[in-house]
């Protein structure tokens, strides 16, 4: 059986020891959100907050997915690791 380990939306420098401690715990792999940009306003109400407002991503640190995946990458050892929701307006075309 496989496990995988999910985190988002976590100050910056606990990913590394986090991707450790699941490798280490057995996990086979670490979901890893795009989290590059979210709209400061909208006209619609997040669906996942009870007042529907986004004040949850004040003071947030949004690390680009592809670094972060190549800095946990140099820490763990077999780790894998599966990136969701990509951005891909925000990416450019090669």
């Amino acid at each position: 059986m496989r496990f995988t380990y999910a985190e988002a939306m976590t100050r910056a420098h606990y990913y590394a020891p986090l991707a450790q401690a699941a490798e280490a715990a057995g996990y086979t792999s670490m979901t890893v959100a795009d989290s590059l940009i979210y709209p400061k306003e909208s006209d619609s109400s997040y669906p996942y907050t009870d007042t529907g407002d986004r004040e949850f991503l004040e003071n947030k640190e949004f690390i680009e997915t592809m670094i972060f995946c190549a800095h946990v990458f140099a820490v763990t050892e077999k780790l894998r690791l599966t990136p969701f929701v990509l951005k891909l307006p925000v990416r450019p075309r090669c």
